[in-house]
């Protein structure tokens, strides 16, 4: 133990004791305490529950080995005038391996190469499932999927889920062009690939990326909407006949697909060229996406921004637009670590004015003061001056008052980027004279606890109430639901306990903050959501699902029963294992993205079902959902993974909502951020407090446009209650 851990240590104990003296004794042994976190089961380790609450885990996966398949092709074996060869996909496949072998030093003998006659059908099937089978990739070691050839779009198949009119397939290298029943001459369609990605991460972990340089490349592994697109240039598109046919048999269901917990959306990182109806260009002999890819990664080795920053940082592409898609989009290139950074946020000077490229949906409000910063060359961020926010104009616009220039320089900034530390406020109950110690404790600043802690006496409006019990010789404090919403559906408490300290206390605070700011965040005019359904609304349905007993169905599963959203409320049975869909129906005329979070009451962890997919900047980003049509969560083509109730924890890597042990009922929430412009809200997800070390907040850091409409935004929230019955 360091000198300063130790130091803390002893002050903490000195606290509780102190404490404990001025307790009475019928609060310290009051209702039937929580479990301990750390130690579900007992609590007779009070150090090693210290020690759970300070291990710096961010140093776990730093150095992982990496396996990858590199696929190029450009030669077909049916090549025509609509199926033409192409040049640069294998130089481009070749680069990746000179890119993983000397920079990231990949040893030969981890990367799998498929070239021209080699990509078939069924080879690049082959491969994938290859790498679930490897004994040497364990889990959680980072894999690379790159693909460089033809993509397509074909009209959907009959009975095909959704509203979407296409689907997306890369083609192998003995593709037909015609409609054919031979396999072999089929594409490989999205489904079909994210059932293959979603079996090698239930195998090996989700540390995945795939990389696919080819047209219509974006939602390139799940359903998407596509319109036609006219070609010129030299691109990596094939035109199909507009009689092709797929393959029925490629489409049905198949028998182990109810064992395939991760969708797509979660079982790895896509970075695509293009959007979903957009061309994958071919530049001097090779692609111009890889080119783009491959040399910001040489030129910023070992820089920690994620894989969203990346594509947005690219250099501009002329008539393409590069995606990124999944849950784990901020997480760092080829590691399981989500990038963390400071908040800060991008500011344009436009004409007189400075717009700032947050608002309403991050808390920005009128009057708050922001340092603004310049990024150098080498990522570092120096302070350049202050000011205002004068006025908040959207969802993510602000303008802000003419900064004062309070630093020399050379020359004015082109670039700034403004810091804004985000603050909440959580008023927490507790009997002062008991807790004085601890008041005292909460109640200095310091740099770690950016979020307000309001103390209050019992018996006053609150949040959270603090409550002490002991055990073993050792003080724990545990926290009930004081919040009368919340506890007229039934949520009482948090379900684990804490060690009496109050760097761990304040730990669990700052998390309840962020966790109940981000809940109740809505807009209060509801221009998209309304409460009762309109022409022009936006609606949430829920479903429980099924797997599926007939043919021609994506997934396995299915809608079984009518809708079970009653009024904002889902109730449901968690005495069984129980999967759920949700169908978000787009009545406006607006093309929506959506965030879908789920807000764990129990233990204040809140993860993404559904994130959207982002681009170079918020206008060419694919919309989630278009005007007229809908997106489908947990079932059909909307590529995200059920939510699934089950009644007891397990360390699945499968997020799910649980019912603990000693919880009868158990509240949660599904909340849907809808907005007209794309807006990052990545920094909204958190980890239960109770497992894990606290995290420095993330920020967003985007390029620019040049001109931003106006923009929309609306929440649709649906309580989850689930019941033993």
């Amino acid at each position: 133990m360091c000198v300063s851990t130790k130091q803390s240590h002893l002050k903490a104990t000195r606290i509780v004791e102190q404490t404990v003296q001025h307790t009475a004794e019928g609060e310290l042994s009051g209702a039937d305490p929580p479990p301990l976190a750390g130690h579900p089961s007992h609590a007779d380790a009070l150090d090693d529950v210290h020690t759970t609450f300070n291990n710096d885990r961010d140093q776990e996966y730093l150095s992982r080995p990496l396996f990858a398949l590199t696929i190029g092709i450009n030669e077909y074996k049916h090549s025509c005038r609509e199926l033409p060869n192409l040049k640069g996909c294998i130089p481009d496949a070749d680069e990746v391996d000179a890119y993983l072998e000397r920079d990231l030093r990949v040893p030969k003998s981890n990367i799998v190469r498929l070239r021209n006659s080699d990509a078939t059908r069924a080879n690049i099937i082959k491969a994938i499932r290859s790498l679930s089978s490897n004994e040497r990739i364990q889990e959680n070691d980072a894999i690379v999927i790159y693909y460089a050839g033809h993509g397509a779009e074909t009209k959907r198949p009959p009975n095909w889920p959704g509203t979407n009119a296409n689907i997306q397939m890369i083609l192998p290298h003995d593709f037909e062009l015609s409609t054919t029943q031979r396999k072999e001459g089929q594409g490989i369609l999205d489904i079909n690939l994210s059932r293959l990605l979603g079996k090698l991460a239930l195998k090996k972990g989700n540390n995945i990326t795939v990389i696919m340089d080819c047209c219509h490349s974006g939602s390139g592994t799940r359903g998407a909407p596509a319109c036609g697109v006219e070609s010129h240039g030299s691109d990596r598109r094939a035109r199909l006949p507009e009689d092709y046919e797929v393959l029925s048999s490629l489409y049905k269901p198949q028998r182990d697909d109810q064992n395939m917990l991760m969708a797509s959306l979660n079982s790895h990182v896509l970075l695509a060229a293009t959007s979903c109806t957009g061309l994958a260009r071919e530049k001097d002999g090779r692609g111009a996406f890889t080119s783009a890819l491959l040399g910001f990664l040489r030129n910023h080795p070992g820089l920690r921004i994620s894989w969203k920053e990346v594509i947005q940082r690219l250099p501009k592409l002329a008539t393409q637009n590069p995606q990124c898609e999944g849950n784990h989009s901020s997480r760092m290139p080829f590691r399981l670590q989500n990038a963390i950074d400071h908040p800060y946020f991008c500011v344009t000077k436009e004409g007189d004015h400075y717009r700032l490229h947050a608002g309403e949906l991050q808390g920005i409000r009128a009057g708050v003061a922001v340092d603004l910063y310049e990024r150098d060359d080498t990522d570092t961020f120096v302070f350049w001056s202050t000011t205002k926010v004068s006025c908040v104009t959207g969802a993510s616009q602000s303008f802000l008052d003419e900064p004062v220039h309070l630093v020399s320089s050379e020359k004015p900034a082109t670039q700034l980027w403004a810091l804004k530390t985000l603050t909440r406020e959580i008023t927490v109950a507790l009997r002062k004279k008991t807790f004085w110690r601890l008041v005292d404790e909460i109640a200095q600043p310091a740099k770690e606890r950016p979020n307000v802690i309001k103390l209050v006496d019992i018996g006053q409006p609150c949040d959270l109430s603090l409550c002490l019990y002991s055990k073993h010789h050792h003080t724990y404090a545990w926290f009930d639901i004081a919040d009368t919403k919340y506890r007229d559906l039934g949520a009482r408490r948090l379900v684990y306990a804490v060690p009496f300290y109050a760097s761990v206390i304040t730990q669990v605070l700052n998390s309840a903050a962020d966790f109940f700011y981000n809940l109740r965040k809505e807009n209060i005019h509801h221009p998209l959501a309304h409460i009762q359904p309109q022409h022009n609304s936006v609606l949430l349905e829920a479903y429980a699902l099924r797997e599926a007993q007939r043919p021609r169905v994506e997934h396995s599963m299915i809608t079984s029963g009518a809708n079970i959203n009653i009024n904002g409320v889902m109730k449901v049975n968690a005495g069984h294992h129980g999967t759920y869909g949700f169908r978000i129906v787009n009545k406006s005329n607006n093309a929506l993205y959506c965030w879908a979070f789920f807000f764990e009451m129990s233990d204040l962890c809140i993860w993404p079902l559904f994130t959207p997919s982002c681009a170079e900047d918020s206008k060419s980003a694919d919309p989630s959902i278009q005007p007229g049509q809908d997106l489908t969560i947990g079932y059909g083509s909307g590529g995200a993974e059920p939510l699934r109730i089950t009644p007891d924890r397990t360390h699945n890597p499968i997020p799910k909502a649980y019912l603990y042990d000693d919880t009868k009922v158990d509240v949660s929430y599904l909340k849907i951020f809808l907005t007209t412009q794309y807006v990052d809200l990545a920094y909204m997800e958190q980890l239960t407090p109770f497992f894990t070390p606290p995290k420095t907040r993330r920020g967003r850091q985007v390029s620019a446009p040049k001109a931003m409409p106006i923009d929309v935004w609306d929440t649709l929230t649906l309580a989850v209650i689930s019941s033993r019955e």
